[in-house]
């Protein structure tokens, strides 16, 4: 009898053993789950085709491009951004640490200081290709481990947002913020894909002239995401210089001023496209549909593009949100 008790007593002991053991197991996988911390180094291709490698998720962020310091405070990771260029106009909470001193300038989007960013130790550091590739090459031939992202389109900032996320450690977050855009975006584009597609031109200022978006815009995109045909869709370039002659040729239905820094120093506004010579003539002037959109809604490919892109939705098709 006293043998068999004991054998109880053993098998007990290696069952509560076992189930101790599965538990702390568990435990510990959902811990590893929940971690700030990369378990295996994470491999990435970026937007230039560049292979880069994270051993660990970033601390200290340096973000070389606005649209790109907008993108890491849209994930949470504000905290964790040492640095940043200082055309932010866009963001007001951006350029309050900046003026602060929370956040150190790194210089202008096409005059980054090299030697700032070095001296601030970063973990990652996060550029646009285009005007800042020379930059970025320089700094990853230092040492520095950097990710460059190019914004190529509504989609493809979708997919820069989603890869920022992956090697800051918020995938989560970039899934849940991707989604909202996507969403937000499908819904007017399905709102507007039967309607009446209204003629748009869009205006910045350009040398003293007027200027536009061509075919190879994001400007573009948006215009016909938004239920808008663009009058220079046709034209391969994303900024183009144009003339009163084309411009009354195109005859748009709706005429849209990127109202920013530029324009503002310029006296560009509703009222001085419509006192131009000529321009009475289109059916812009004539039916007093002349708007100024936020250049940093429509031509700054960071988060608030969806925010433009319903504006835009609200210009052409009004009758859609008057409900």
């Amino acid at each position: 009898m006293k043998t068999m008790n004991k054998n109880k007593l053993i098998i007990t002991i290696i069952v509560i053993a076992v189930i101790v053991g599965a538990i702390g197991g568990i435990i510990v996988w959902y811990q590893s789950l929940q971690s700030d911390e990369l378990t295996s180094p994470l491999t990435i291709v970026d937007g230039v085709g560049r292979t880069v490698t994270i051993t660990e998720y970033p601390d200290r962020i340096v973000s070389i491009a606005p649209s790109c310091t907008e993108i890491l405070f849209a994930l949470n990771l504000k905290e964790k951004v040492v640095g940043a260029p200082t055309y932010t106009n866009y963001s007001p909470e951006i350029q309050d640490r900046l003026s602060s001193g929370d956040l150190t300038s790194v210089g202008t989007f096409s005059q980054i200081s090299v030697e700032t960013i070095v001296g601030l130790a970063p973990d990652i550091i996060v550029a646009k290709g285009g005007y800042q590739l020379s930059t970025a090459e320089r700094l990853a031939e230092l040492g520095k481990t950097v990710v460059i992202v190019t914004h190529e389109g509504f989609d493809g900032l979708l997919n820069d947002i989603s890869l920022i996320g992956q090697i800051c450690g918020q995938d989560n977050e970039a899934e849940d913020f991707v989604g909202d855009m996507e969403s937000r975006a499908q819904a007017i584009i399905d709102e507007t894909k039967d309607l009446d597609k209204p003629t748009v031109y869009v205006e910045y200022y350009f040398n003293g002239g007027f200027g536009s978006y061509g075919g190879d815009s994001v400007v573009n995109e948006l215009i016909s995401m938004a239920g808008g045909v663009n009058v220079f869709a046709a034209v391969d370039k994303q900024y183009m210089e144009t003339s009163t002659e084309e411009i009354l040729n195109a005859n748009p239905d709706i005429i849209i001023i990127s109202k920013g820094v530029m324009s503002e120093g310029c006296g560009l506004t509703p009222e001085t496209v419509r006192n131009r010579s000529s321009w009475d003539e289109t059916t812009a002037v004539q039916e007093d549909q002349i708007y100024e959109v936020d250049e940093n809604m429509i031509t700054v490919a960071g988060p608030k593009l969806i925010d433009g892109l319903e504006e835009l939705a609200k210009i052409f098709h009004p009758e859609l949100f008057d409900q």
